[in-house]
């Protein structure tokens, strides 16, 4: 590591940042901001500057663009504690600018080792990666900030763009790094390449400091900088981060046009539900669209729900889309960190495996006559009431309850869930039938089976199963009856109607 033009420490120097209005650097740089409209007069922004020429770039243009559009700039910086007397110096160096240049500072100390110790399966690369965004986040909320700039150049988007075709990644991925993000973070730099800054820097007078991990083989995206793509410019493309670039920009242009088409089949496909952090979908509907519409409906959902980019790969989206076109009725595929995806008939959920988890399992209340019993936060609630039945009509509907016989509810009864080995006698039948036959027979969501209260004698045997129907032998055969009504939770009502 060294200081560029100031040895090796921090010497008198002028850190200066009120030049280069008139650089042509500077120019290219305002009509960038003005074409993707990243940014607008009194915006505030926070810098992360690093102390490297990237960002020492960005905060220079930054400072002057703000002195004419009044920005509000702050600066934060990250020190991973990696590299012992050199991040400290970097840490010193940032501050030392902000401070002669009147910008506030904001520094935060994190222990990646530490961090990747308990989030296994990190490259060193990742962590640090996550841990600044989460600073930059926490930063963002705390000062009400609008906007944050990072350094990322053109020549980043070229290495990104090889690292992510090298992988293998969908358009959207080898469409490379935003101008602007939804969360608003910006990079206002992205259409210089590294010559041009080096260059714009070196015209100032402007210091920076270079980190010497960047000069480090063993990492994957130091390779691609360091030898392939000066490979490639000698041996095929001299202009290729030029080249990228601009690919770049028009695949980005390819994957907003095919997300605002699968935003407008989404609004067509989505079942709606009375119950949060649950989304549904109609799989006939979404079926007779094509295949890279359906795939990015299945992202918008999970981002919406908060499963977001880094943990989501294309095999994700593939078993989602294989799991709408089975010809198994229901099924379950396990996403990262606890969500699910559930097939049920012709609907297909996105939800968190814990919201189905914590449903009441395994209740068995006594019942010594009429009245209305609480099952449950998300079981709900379920009554019990004389009637008299004037037109001899029996309700079966589901939701609507059911009549039984007086006759053959005697108190006390109980109400439990289903059991292994339970048989139940649909209406009609002189036999009993294995419960799982009846449930499969009405199609009733295999996710919600277990869940489903029942009225049982105090023998065992079930008179009813609550809002589906009663048994042959509870029928009702004259005006004297009761009534048994059962009203879930939002939840389960919502994933019962949706999936019929």
């Amino acid at each position: 590591m060294s200081l560029l033009k100031a040895g090796d420490s921090l010497s008198p120097i002028n850190l200066s940042l009120k030049k280069g209005r008139k650089a042509p650097l500077f120019f290219k740089f305002k009509r960038f901001v003005r074409d993707h409209a990243l940014l607008e007069s009194g915006a505030s922004v926070i810098v992360a500057v690093s102390g490297g020429p990237d960002s020492i770039c960005l905060l220079s243009l930054l400072y002057n663009f703000a002195l004419e559009y009044n920005l509000k700039l702050l600066v934060a910086h990250v020190d991973h504690m990696l590299r012992g007397k050199e991040s400290a110096f970097e840490a010193e160096f940032v501050e030392r600018v902000c401070k002669q240049n009147e910008i506030p500072f904001f520094i935060k100390r994190v222990d990646v080792k530490k961090f990747m110790m308990s989030n296994k399966g990190l490259s060193v690369q990742e962590a640090c990666r996550k841990l600044r965004y989460e600073f930059f986040f926490d930063l963002k909320r705390e000062q009400e900030i609008d906007l944050i700039a990072t350094g990322h150049t053109a020549s980043d988007q070229a290495e990104e763009v090889l690292f992510r075709l090298i992988r293998g990644a969908s358009l959207e991925g080898i469409s490379g790094i935003r101008p602007k993000r939804k969360d608003g973070v910006i990079r206002p730099i992205l259409f210089a390449k590294r010559e041009e800054i080096l260059e714009f820097l070196e015209d100032l007078d402007l210091h920076y400091v270079i980190d010497s991990s960047n000069l480090e083989e063993k990492y994957t995206r130091n390779k691609l900088r360091l030898w392939l793509i000066k490979e490639i410019q000698r041996e095929f493309n001299p202009s290729l981060t030029d080249t990228l670039l601009r690919t770049s920009l028009l695949l980005q242009e390819d994957e907003d046009l095919l997300t605002f088409l699968a935003e407008e089949v989404l609004g067509k496909c989505e079942k709606r539900l009375s119950v949060s952090g649950v989304f549904a979908l109609d799989i006939p509907s979404l079926l007779k669209k094509h295949p890279s519409i359906r795939r990015r409906i299945y992202k918008m959902i999970l981002f919406d729900l908060g499963l977001h980019g880094g943990n989501l790969l294309i095999d994700h989206f593939l078993k989602i889309d294989s799991l709408s076109q089975a010809k198994r009725p229901s099924s379950i595929y396990y996403l990262p960190q606890g969500f699910i995806v559930l097939r049920e008939y012709n609907t297909l959920f996105f939800l968190k495996k814990d919201k189905i988890d914590s449903i009441e399992k395994g209740i068995e209340i006594r019942i010594d006559g009429p009245q209305k019993i609480e099952l449950g936060k998300d079981l709900g609630s379920l009554s019990i009431k004389k009637v008299k039945i004037h037109n001899n009509s029996i309700f079966k509907e589901k939701g609507r309850g059911l009549f039984i016989s007086r006759d053959a509810l005697k108190f006390p009864i109980f109400i439990r869930q289903r059991r292994p080995g339970d048989r139940f006698r649909p209406l009609g039948l002189k036999e009993s039938i294995r419960l799982k036959k009846f449930f499969i027979n009405r199609k009733v969501p295999r996710i919600l089976r277990d869940f489903i209260p029942f009225i049982v004698d105090e023998h065992g045997d079930i008179l009813a199963i609550c809002n589906i129907e009663v048994s042959d032998g509870a029928k009702v055969k004259d005006k004297d009856a009761y009534f048994i009504s059962w009203e879930p939770s939002p939840l389960l009502k919502g994933l019962w109607q949706s999936s019929t």
